[in-house]
């Protein structure tokens, strides 16, 4: 069942239902107050009659002929039924039997086709009952006003069945007209591949503008990663192709020579070898990379900067003979951060600074009030000012002959930045030719 017929059913259903017990409490509310209306009259009646006692001149009966309305009757009952006095402007009713009764009560009884309202009291004398005075009276209008109201309900409740019949289909219009663009926006990028965005119109709800936002911001989200993908495959691809080329040249050249002079058999081996490290090393980084960018968060903690700084300095002691500078002031520095990402991160930007420069290299920590820093410093042959702003970009080389001669593949800095991003800080670069880089880390002191 379709959701536009689920919210026909639904506004029907209610309706009827609303309209149900809305005429059922109307209907006997009215009904309550015609015979407590009725009833009352009824009861002044007998109460009359009986403070004035049995009528016994024509003075009498003139009060009761003004007391009594159209079609009523009057008796006052011995306790043998015997009937005292009896007046009525309607004389079909003195056909009804004469009832006795030493409590009072109220009939509703129908006599020749007439319906009528049948009122007995007791008369007290001395703390006994000495007789009853009855009194019935017509109730045949009352009853037609009660059918009229029943007329007007029930006709009423189908002009209004109609209109919410009517309302129903404008409502849903109204309220399945945006989701409907929806499904169509979402047809058209799945049969075009396209990223497009709901339009946000101020008619639509306040709801679903808000499920239009989130779905344009997931589209956003979506065609961002899909971008990024697309940029991933294009640049590895590209990245791949030399290091494959180079081994497919000296494969050949082994093929043709090798066996017979040794020095292009051994120059062939060492370049496969180089290559062959080369691309375990871009692959293993390039699952870093997808690994970090798909985890959500890092967890973070209180920690001491500067044995982060000393723990990267020892990874980096088995691979190189270079002095690395520690710069403090003091022998703790508090950070908030992921100890072996940021371990990583410090890692990778020295290795780095390693690489591109001949002189010293320094990792520079200091607090500046909620904030602590991190610094590499190296004074090598530096950036130029037109390739700082992609840097931190996977697979971006600012020397490529230079970069495949130091053995990097252009993923570290993106990894760093990434993780940089995943422990809530910030990272920035400075750098001039020929006189250096600095890198600055930016954190959290404490949490």
């Amino acid at each position: 069942m379709t959701l536009k017929a689920k919210l026909h059913i639904l506004i029907f259903t209610w309706t009827i239902i609303i309209l149900l017990v809305g005429n059922l409490a109307v209907y006997l509310l009215f009904v309550e107050m015609i015979k407590d209306k009725k009833e009352n009259s009824l009861e002044y009646i007998a109460s009359t009659i009986e403070n004035q006692g049995i009528p016994k001149s024509d003075a009498d009966e003139a009060v009761i002929q003004k007391l009594l309305p159209e079609d009523s009757l009057v008796r006052i009952i011995a306790p043998t039924n015997e009937i005292k006095f009896e007046y009525t402007n309607e004389s079909d009713y003195s056909k009804i039997p004469a009832s006795f009764s030493p409590q009072a009560e109220y009939t509703y009884d129908s006599y020749d086709g007439d319906d009528v309202i049948v009122f007995v009291r007791p008369i007290l004398a001395a703390g006994d009952v000495t007789a009853s005075i009855q009194v019935i009276s017509d109730f045949e209008d009352e009853r037609e006003d009660i059918q009229d109201l029943l007329y007007v309900l029930l006709t009423v409740s189908g002009i209004l069945l109609v209109i919410s019949i009517l309302l129903s289909f404008l409502a849903s219009s109204l309220f399945l007209r945006p989701l409907a663009q929806f499904i169509k926006t979402m047809e058209d990028i799945r049969i075009s591949r396209n990223f497009k965005r709901i339009s946000i119109n101020d008619k639509n709800s306040k709801e679903m503008n808000q499920v239009a936002q989130t779905f344009n911001a997931m589209i956003e989200q979506l065609e961002e990663q899909f971008e990024k993908q697309e940029q991933f495959v294009s640049n590895a691809s590209h990245e791949l192709r030399t290091p494959l080329t180079i081994i497919e040249s000296y494969a050949s050249l082994l093929k043709r020579w090798g066996r017979e002079d040794e020095e292009v058999l051994i120059e062939s081996i060492d370049a496969i070898h180089q290559e062959a490290l080369g691309l375990k090393a871009m692959i293993k980084q390039l699952l870093e990379l997808a690994r970090y960018e798909e985890q959500m968060t890092l967890p973070l903690s209180d920690l001491n900067a500067v044995d982060i700084g000393k723990k990267a300095i020892n990874r980096l002691k088995g691979l190189t003979n270079r002095p690395i500078h520690l710069l403090v002031e003091e022998d703790s520095i508090p950070v908030f951060a992921n100890e072996q990402a940021l371990i990583q991160v410090l890692t990778i930007l020295t290795d780095n600074a390693l690489k591109y420069s001949e002189d010293k290299v320094e990792i520079k920590i200091d607090k500046d009030k909620n904030k602590t820093t991190l610094q590499v410093i190296d004074y090598g042959v530096g950036i130029p000012k037109e390739d700082l702003p992609h840097v931190f970009g996977r697979f971006y080389r600012v020397d490529k002959a230079r970069q495949r001669s130091a053995g990097g593949v252009g993923i570290g800095l993106s990894i760093a930045h990434t993780l940089v991003e995943k422990m809530e800080g910030q990272i920035s670069i400075q750098s001039e030719p020929e006189k250096g880089t600095i890198i600055t880390l930016a954190f959290k002191a404490q949490s």
